[in-house]
């Protein structure tokens, strides 16, 4: 779940698994410089960490995506190389993950426009969309 003005990050996790829903296991960090890393030994690398922000549409354009790490340490590095590219940004988390095999990455959107009312949006995910 990634995003711009909608849902986002670890809430839209949240209200997928509402839905019967799943992703990989995960865990929010908050940005302060003290994080707490704790729930990142409970996850099965290797491991994605990826900026949560309202501001940063395309994460991974930007260096806001981190792949294949392998421990905690390697994380709070990561975490570290994020927020220094995004220093002006602000930020809501950092959300740390288990990496996903391959396969087909999914964008799913929705909207009601006062003047030309509901519309879905559906296509193709990640770095494409």
């Amino acid at each position: 779940i990634g995003g711009g003005e909608g849902v986002v990050g670890p809430e839209g996790k949240h209200f997928l698994a509402r839905f019967g829903m799943s992703g990989p296991g995960g865990c929010p960090v908050n940005p302060a410089s003290d994080a707490d890393l704790s729930g990142v030994s409970a996850l099965r690398p290797p491991l994605v960490v990826k900026i949560v922000s309202a501001k940063v549409l395309h994460k991974s354009d930007g260096g806001g995506v981190m792949l294949h790490l392998k421990d905690g340490p390697a994380v709070a590095d990561a975490i570290d190389s994020i927020a220094s590219r995004y220093r002006n940004v602000p930020v809501d988390a950092y959300l740390v993950e288990e990496m996903a095999p391959p396969g087909v990455e999914l964008v799913i959107g929705g909207i009601v426009d006062e003047s030309f009312g509901p519309a879905i949006l559906v296509g193709i995910g990640g770095v494409l969309i």
